[in-house]
């Protein structure tokens, strides 16, 4: 009888030990799935900004400085690489470039989703798949008011391997952003934020 009670113990323990390791491969699995929307630690800052600056222009006369935004419209999460150029004074010239995570969806209201692939890091992608338009990915790592951005282009069409249409298969990185407080898009267009 004593030897049966210790059997049935060890059994009860090796089932404990089982339903653990199962509940917590269920949480990682859970954890890698693809979620509605943005994540918090993204959309808690609409703009984030690039401190480095490409130069072009006689004598460099002017530069582009690069931006991450995020914003919401008609319950719907946006997520844009934007390009804006100014002057060397810091004044805008006029010159912007905004690749919209959603490109060329603009008569369907975008949805953008995420997943989280490591510690602060996440992915983002467009939940809408349409036949010969291009899918921006990008990859954030957050941490505490600084990301730093991967990006990549997935080609959603049959002939996916024709001409320039192949799936880009490595991350390439943008560069590290800084979160913007209180800063429109309006006054993008009037002056570099961190011109010195």
């Amino acid at each position: 009888m004593q030897h049966f009670k210790k059997v049935l113990v060890l059994i009860i323990v090796s089932l404990s030990v089982g339903l653990i390791d199962i509940s917590s491969t269920q949480v990682n699995a859970g954890a890698s799935s693809w979620h509605r929307g943005l994540p918090t630690v993204v959309k808690k800052h609409a703009l984030w900004a690039d401190a480095k600056v490409s130069r072009f222009g006689s004598a460099n006369q002017m530069y582009t400085r690069k931006y991450l935004r995020t914003w919401k419209q008609k319950k719907a999460a946006y997520f844009a690489e934007i390009a804006k150029g100014y002057y060397k004074t810091g004044r805008f010239s006029d010159g912007s470039v905004e690749l919209l995570i959603n490109a060329g969806h603009y008569n369907i209201e975008p949805v953008t989703a995420y997943r989280k692939v490591g510690k602060r890091t996440y992915e983002l992608k467009s939940t809408l798949k349409q036949s010969g338009f291009l899918d921006h990915r990008y990859k954030l790592k957050v941490v505490g008011k600084t990301t730093t951005a991967w990006t990549k282009t997935v080609w959603n069409r049959i002939d996916a391997k024709r001409g320039l249409n192949v799936t880009q298969k490595k991350w390439h990185k943008l560069g590290k952003y800084k979160a913007m407080k209180n800063i429109s898009d309006d006054s993008l267009e009037n002056r570099d934020p961190l011109h010195k």
